[in-house]
């Protein structure tokens, strides 16, 4: 028998069958393609757990960085502070007495009450540092200034001695220093005066008071091996060159040309002639020769006297030499 033919609706069922199995895996097809620009290995069902595993051991590593970068920080704080208070701990005590002098001591109100002596203009001089070294006997007080140097440090002009009657002109070349300066103690009584003002008026804290302290120590050695005209001399060429100097410094170094102008010709001056030396040194000693009866010297530099008595005869017939025997 011939085989049967299908009917029109089998071949339109087969048809719509057809249709329907291709279009399932259309939908298949296109649904990967809709997410394509997501990570595959994320969406991926097998290596999903594994890759979020390794993300949140990523995330934790660096939270234990962090939370090991904040303890150190922590620690370099710490370490900061505790640095500091040392540091403002040393520097307080160091400083405590200076801090004490300055909140507890007003410059102006020191000066008047334990110098009254000083005047504002020679105060004023001193902070501005131009004091006229004639006026520098203002810092010793009237009472204590040799004899007649009451009226010394006035200012420049006509000068009017009420006792006498008599009028003077003062000038800076009129000033005798070595007679407002006789000795070493007159002008350590004015240096020290200036060294306190130079160092209560020193907001810097520099160290001119320990600088001027110093130098007055020097003034003090040289007065014990020169003349004071020489040590006084150099004082006045000194405080002239210097006292305007922002440099503390220049009170403790020896000025060098100074030092050669006054100081060394006053030790050669002190020093005896070497024939004089030698010839004393001579005369003080016996001579042997003339002791023995026989010194044929025209001038003998020894003395003719008897070595054993110190008597004008020789020791050959010392009277106290025979008697011994």
């Amino acid at each position: 028998m011939p085989p049967k033919r299908k009917s029109t609706a089998d071949k339109a069922g087969t048809s719509g069958t057809k249709n329907k199995t291709i279009s399932k895996p259309s939908g298949r097809v296109t649904r990967p393609a809709r997410h394509h620009s997501r990570s595959p290995s994320i969406l991926s069902s097998n290596d999903g757990p594994s890759r979020l595993d390794a993300l949140e051991l990523a995330n934790q590593a660096v939270v234990d960085s962090l939370d090991e970068v904040k303890e150190r920080y922590d620690q370099l704080q710490i370490t900061l502070e505790t640095l500091s208070e040392s540091i403002i701990g040393t520097a307080g005590g160091r400083n405590q007495g200076r801090i004490g002098q300055q909140q507890g001591m007003d410059p102006a109100e020191a000066v008047q009450t334990n110098m009254p002596w000083v005047d504002k203009t020679t105060l004023a001089s001193i902070m501005a540092r131009d004091l006229d070294v004639a006026h520098f006997i203002k810092l010793v007080p009237v009472e204590e200034r040799p004899k007649g140097q009451s009226n010394a440090g006035i200012p420049t002009g006509l000068l009017f001695d009420a006792a006498t009657g008599k009028s003077s002109m003062v000038t800076e070349s009129t000033v005798s220093y070595e007679k407002q300066f006789p000795d070493l103690q007159t002008l350590i009584n004015g240096l020290t005066v200036y060294s306190a003002i130079r160092d209560i008026y020193d907001p810097d804290r520099q160290g001119f008071g320990f600088a001027i302290t110093l130098y007055i120590r020097q003034l003090a050695r040289w007065s014990q091996h020169h003349k004071w005209t020489a040590v006084i001399s150099y004082f006045i060429a000194h405080f002239r060159r210097y006292q305007s100097s922002t440099d503390p410094q220049v009170w403790i170094n020896v000025d060098m040309q100074y030092l050669a102008r006054f100081m060394v010709p006053d030790t050669i001056k002190n020093q005896p002639p070497p024939s004089s030396l030698r010839s004393s040194n001579r005369r003080v000693e016996a001579c042997i020769n003339w002791n023995k009866g026989n010194c044929t010297w025209s001038r003998c530099y020894r003395s003719h006297v008897c070595s054993d008595c110190g008597g004008s005869h020789p020791l050959v017939s010392c009277p106290t030499r025979a008697s011994s025997k």
